[in-house]
């Protein structure tokens, strides 16, 4: 037992600057019988003005305190049951909340936000407050609070694509807001691009069901609700709606390896992994489904594939852009 550990998390937990993290990981020591409790720290334990306690937080907190004087004056030598109980109530009210109090603690309406990025060349994933669990592509940029609001689970994209895979809680719409778009799902699993450049957004459902809507209230742009298989596109001011094979699950854990993907969708993702932006001229290209493995893959040599297997023709417009068009040839 790092009894140095448990000390500055006691200290952080005095004043009130314990992460989630932090409050899991002093419960765990609680819970597994690591805590020394000849601990005379213990014994200067008061609850922090910063932290929003419950009458029972406070009354565990309380005994846990008078315990601790007690046997200190005692020479520290009794270990009670009463006193672990009560050391382990207190951290596990402060993480989990208590009865009523729990949607108090863990819906809270000043938040304060994480932002997570994914580098380069990197599939990142994570789980968020709720325990649902988000993919990220390389380049991706996510913020989330860390205790959502009380009436729903909103998060950002605010650049980048994401699959998303949803803990159900009707009470509690989880949301997404990506430029000028928010998609809103109780419970199912989706992507959602976008490029701030392209002026770009496109929503993927693979299960459940999702509702599409402008985050502008002022606009024409009527809600649509997705069913697998769908997407929802959104450029320059159009919807595109269309058909894709979901029968794949994640398609950002499969990285560049794509199987019967559309090839806009494909070319997307190509972009997102390298960092570029790649222009479509939709009306003079035809597009297929791709299908092929182009990991570890230069750029250079991705283009030169497709431009031989599909009859394209790749032009740099600058070092960051790229425009496709059919080949004349």
């Amino acid at each position: 037992m790092d009894n140095n550990r448990r000390k500055e998390l006691l200290n952080k937990f005095e004043n009130g600057s314990l992460s989630q993290a932090e409050k899991m990981e002093l419960w765990r020591m609680n819970e597994q019988g690591e805590t020394e409790y000849a601990d005379d720290r213990a014994s200067e334990l008061d609850m922090s003005e910063d932290v929003e306690t419950t009458p029972e937080m406070e009354a565990s907190l309380a005994r846990y305190k008078k315990s601790f004087n007690g046997r200190i004056s005692y020479k520290k030598q009794i270990r009670t049951m009463y006193l672990v109980a009560a050391s382990m109530a207190a951290i596990f009210l402060v993480y989990f909340g208590f009865s009523k109090s729990s949607t108090r603690l863990f819906f809270t309406d000043d938040a304060t936000y994480v932002t997570i990025e994914a580098a380069q060349g990197e599939v990142k994933t994570l789980v968020l407050p709720d325990s649902s669990i988000a993919t990220l592509s390389p380049g991706t940029v996510l913020r989330y609070p860390e205790a959502y609001a009380k009436e729903e689970r909103k998060i950002f994209l605010d650049k980048g694509e994401a699959f998303f895979e949803v803990v159900k809680d009707p009470q509690h719409p989880f949301r997404v807001v990506s430029g000028e778009l928010q998609t809103t799902a109780l419970g199912t699993s989706f992507t959602v691009q976008y490029d701030p450049f392209l002026k770009r957004e496109k929503v993927n459902l693979y299960t459940g069901q999702v509702a599409v809507a402008s985050v502008n209230e002022g606009t024409n742009l009527a809600p649509v609700k997705l069913t697998p298989g769908k997407a929802f596109e959104f450029v320059a001011g159009k919807v595109i709606l269309s058909d894709f094979n979901h029968d794949y699950g994640n398609p950002i854990a499969k990285g560049l390896d794509f199987k019967d993907v559309p090839f806009e969708e494909a070319l997307y993702r190509i972009g997102v992994w390298y960092g570029i932006s790649i222009l479509t001229d939709r009306k003079n290209t035809e597009l297929e489904n791709i299908n092929g493995n182009f990991k570890d893959k230069k750029i250079e040599d991705i283009f030169f594939i497709l431009s031989n297997t599909y009859d394209l023709k790749f032009t740099k417009t600058d070092s960051l852009t790229y425009k496709i068009m059919q080949s004349n040839r």
